[in-house]
């Protein structure tokens, strides 16, 4: 190695302070070949931190590597310490432990526990090795690291949440960090530090460079080694029962020499650096103390583009309505705890975070319309994804949204996404009733589709196709092939298309002509499913007249209509498996 790579400058000009995790603890170890040998080669890098009173720090500034005890309970019938409490000279408390090491006897092993104050003031959740907060879309929080082995090598946490917890407690974190390098070689005298060890402080620390000569297998080189032996020639060995009475200096034995190590002559090289430093409270602990901060985001909230800050909209009596570009849904569904709930056809509610939902409305011209404050109160996070899709006012403000937050009488109409599982299960269950075998096939994505199945799905022509596409996979791909063949006695080797099985066993139900019509938009919907890769243009009109829209409107109307077909359709074929009478 050169000895740029012991002195370690890359790695100790990078300021914990600056950093976007800060490691609360960390003990991480490389190691390769044997102690004493060439090529021998080692590194360790570790840190550990205390949060420290305000009115402590005097005492934090005496914390470095090499005062840190081990945490723990201490108990005495006149005090105790909890194990999170770290204490002063004076056996008061300074501040407390925010990562916590149980070890136990004879295990190679320890576990690494988060403080719990941490975790609750936080309002932070674990999975597996991290931390996540889903009150602000299960943003990573902090993250447990672990060897190849399992073992916990460091706990890091985002800096702007730590600096939160600790403004709320009126704390600073003292941390404490220890580097080293060092390596076995056949000769290091060139590196210069045999002599006389190289200091240096810098980079806020303190580096100590080192060269010395050993013999093979670790021992200093020249080095003499004194033993000196006792043993007992009182006690009766070989009796049934032996006994060792207190020693005398006549029953004592001893002797003593030395011995000089031998072996071949090898150097080892070492670099090593200390720093310790502080992580600063925030200004303002807005998550943790629920400060306010001044929000940075605006809306556009008229037709000549004036914008108001979230914070002149956070106002139940605010009395104004916001236009979003109606992408807004799915960027919100694509995060993580994103969810939407239909109240009408044209009204519902999406959410990400738990116990925030947002009340929109689509309108004539298929913007999201939303209550200005519900959009305002969110948390800032929140508020920026819904401003990147705000627009201008355009279209008017949806009717349904309005009857129900403005004459308090909700529509009565229904969305048909609400309704696609339900139509699937009525249709397996009537087809399951009249002819004893399920129809419709589960599939481990059908829950997956379902959820993306829905009108903000179509925003251009593309995306419409892709959502027929969908709806495609649910019906006809879905149907069992087997089952209908079954039914309609068709050669096992003939080929039979689900649309087309269930059409024949309609027929004579309903009539040859009345089969065709109803599972028109069926067909319609799977032929769309295949218009961008293989049909020309005049086949997807085709394909769109067999379904039945109006593709004159916004295509999320279309989307949405292509959805109340496709419902409409599986819901009626219910009806008639379910009331038809048998034939004979």
């Amino acid at each position: 190695m050169e000895k740029a790579w012991f002195e370690m400058r890359a790695e100790t000009r990078r300021r914990l302070s600056d950093a976007a995790w800060i490691p609360l603890k960390l003990r991480a170890e490389k190691k390769q070949g044997n102690y004493g040998q060439i090529g021998y080669v080692a590194e360790f890098e570790g840190t550990h931190s205390v949060a420290i009173r305000l009115d402590q720090r005097h005492s934090g500034d005496d914390i470095n590597w090499s005062s840190i005890g081990t945490v723990g309970v201490w108990a005495s019938r006149d005090s105790y310490k909890p194990v999170d409490i770290p204490w002063g000279d004076d056996q008061q408390d300074i501040g407390v432990e925010l990562v916590l090491e149980q070890a136990f006897d004879g295990a190679e092993t320890s576990i690494w526990h988060l403080n719990q104050d941490l975790v609750f003031a936080l309002s932070l959740f674990r999975e597996d090795d991290v931390w996540v907060r889903p009150t602000e879309g299960y943003d990573e929080v902090v993250r447990l690291e672990r060897d190849a082995e399992g073992r916990a090598t460091g706990i890091k946490m985002r800096a702007e949440y730590l600096r939160d917890y600790l403004a709320a407690r009126s704390m600073a974190l003292r941390i404490v960090t220890y580097r080293s390098r060092d390596q076995v070689v056949e000769d290091g005298s060139a590196i210069g530090w045999s002599e006389v060890p190289a200091t240096e402080n810098r980079d806020g620390g303190r580096f100590e460079g080192r060269a010395w000569a050993i013999h093979e297998g670790g021992h200093p080189f020249g080095a003499k080694t004194g033993v000196f032996h006792m043993s007992r020639t009182d006690v009766d060995i070989e009796a049934e029962v032996p006994r060792m009475d207190q020693p005398t200096d006549e029953g004592v034995e001893s002797r003593q020499w030395t011995f000089e190590r031998d072996g071949r002559k090898l150097w080892q090289i070492e670099g090593e650096f200390w720093r310790d430093e502080w992580i600063e409270p925030a200004v303002s602990s807005p998550r943790t103390r629920r400060d306010r901060i001044p929000s940075s985001t605006t809306f556009i909230v008229d037709g000549y583009g004036k914008r108001q800050s979230a914070d002149d909209l956070n106002s139940d009596d605010i009395g104004l309505w916001l236009w979003f570009n109606p992408a807004v849904v799915p960027a919100l569904l694509t995060r993580r705890g994103g969810a939407l709930k239909w109240h009408t056809r044209d009204t519902g509610s999406v959410w990400i975070a738990p116990g925030m939902p947002v009340h929109f409305g689509i309108n004539e011209h298929g913007l999201i319309n939303v209550y200005a404050h519900d959009v305002a109160r969110l948390e800032e996070w929140e508020r920026r994804l819904w401003a990147g899709y705000n627009v201008a006012p355009d279209g008017g403000v949806s009717l349904e949204l309005t009857a129900a937050q403005v004459k308090t009488t909700p529509a009565n109409t229904l969305a048909p996404e609400a309704f696609l599982a339900r139509a699937l299960d009525a249709l397996d269950e009537a087809f399951k009733a009249r002819f004893g075998r399920s129809l419709v096939t589960e599939h481990g994505e059908r829950n997956t589709i379902l959820k993306q199945t829905h009108r903000f799905r179509a925003t251009d022509r593309p995306s419409l196709l892709a959502l027929a596409k969908d709806i495609a996979r649910l019906t006809a791909d879905s149907f069992d092939v087997a089952a209908l063949k079954k039914q309609l006695s068709v050669p096992e080797g003939e080929r039979l298309g689900s649309l087309k099985g269930v059409q024949r066993l309609l027929e004579p139900l309903i009539g040859k002509e009345k089969a065709h019509e109803l599972m028109g938009p069926l067909v319609g919907i799977y032929d769309l499913r295949l218009g961008d890769a293989h049909l020309p243009s005049s086949a997807i009109e085709k394909a769109v007249k067999l379904v039945k829209i109006d593709t004159t409107g916004p295509f999320i109307d279309q989307g949405r209509d292509i959805l109340h077909i496709a419902v409409s359709v599986l819901f009626t074929i219910a009806e008639v498996f379910n009331e038809a009478p048998n034939l004979q």
